[in-house]
């Protein structure tokens, strides 16, 4: 990520190194697509806080979330620690159907999609606990999938 202010060039500090995001939809039916991405990154920035901390995220199958602990201080510089690499790979389908209702045109488009499909463990941030020492990965959700019905008159 390069910024540019005024006439100067410069790469903030939250940016990841090195990013790439790829994606594709085909239309394999004249209503139905299918789309894939991917996203990947390496370097990314993260103040390393002080203070335990855990975080569970939503889960549909417990109904909660959780988050314990709290930062007490940042240890070190503002976003001088480096995440580990992020990939994430999405897969999605959309298909959309036309019909008349009571006499109105309408459409009824479904769509399901898997959110990091590879199921990778993807930091988000890093702790470390100033009792023991021990450094604490935070990460984003795992594997998602997400449904959807959408309907247009």
């Amino acid at each position: 990520i390069r910024d540019r202010a005024n006439t100067r060039s410069y790469v903030p500090s939250y940016g990841a190194d090195q990013s790439l995001t790829l994606g594709i939809g085909v239309r394999v039916l004249s209503t139905t697509t299918v789309r894939l991405a991917a996203v990947g990154s390496s370097g990314g920035a993260t103040s390393l806080l002080a203070g335990h901390m855990d975080w569970s995220p939503f889960s549909a199958y417990r109904g909660s979330a959780n988050f314990e602990g709290s930062p007490h201080q940042i240890v070190g510089p503002l976003d001088g620690s480096r995440l580990p690499t992020y990939l994430r790979l999405d897969l999605g389908v959309t298909h959309t159907v036309a019909m008349h209702v009571f006499g109105w045109s309408a459409t009824v488009t479904g769509n399901a999609s898997l959110t990091n499909l590879l199921n990778r463990a993807n930091a988000f941030g890093l702790s470390v606990d100033r009792r023991t020492d021990a450094l604490h990965t935070l990460y984003f959700p795992s594997r998602t999938a997400v449904l959807g019905l959408d309907w247009t008159f």
